[in-house]
């Protein structure tokens, strides 16, 4: 559910691209989510929770407090030959 807020926030809202597919898409996914965490039984939303809040203790602690980037994709730059394989 938090991914399909946080796209439709950043892109519907943030970003204004309002077309269909940045407001229908994330809003559909939110409440297939939803539905399905309304139907579990109580112990798994109750594991559910415990895991999320783990998550973001995790989150906070390695990012200082959400001060730095929790994930970084930085992918290095090629060098001319470095990429190719001995045959």
């Amino acid at each position: 559910m938090g991914v399909n807020a946080a796209s439709f926030t950043r892109y519907f809202l943030r970003e204004c691209k309002r077309d269909l597919s940045h407001f229908l898409v994330p809003i559909l996914g939110f409440t297939v989510c939803l539905l399905l965490w309304l139907n579990l039984s109580r112990p798994a939303k109750i594991a559910g929770v415990i895991w999320m809040t783990l998550g973001i203790a995790y989150g906070a602690y390695r990012t200082r407090g959400f001060k730095a980037e929790l994930v970084s994709f930085d992918i290095p730059e090629e060098t001319n030959g470095a990429a190719e394989t001995a045959s």
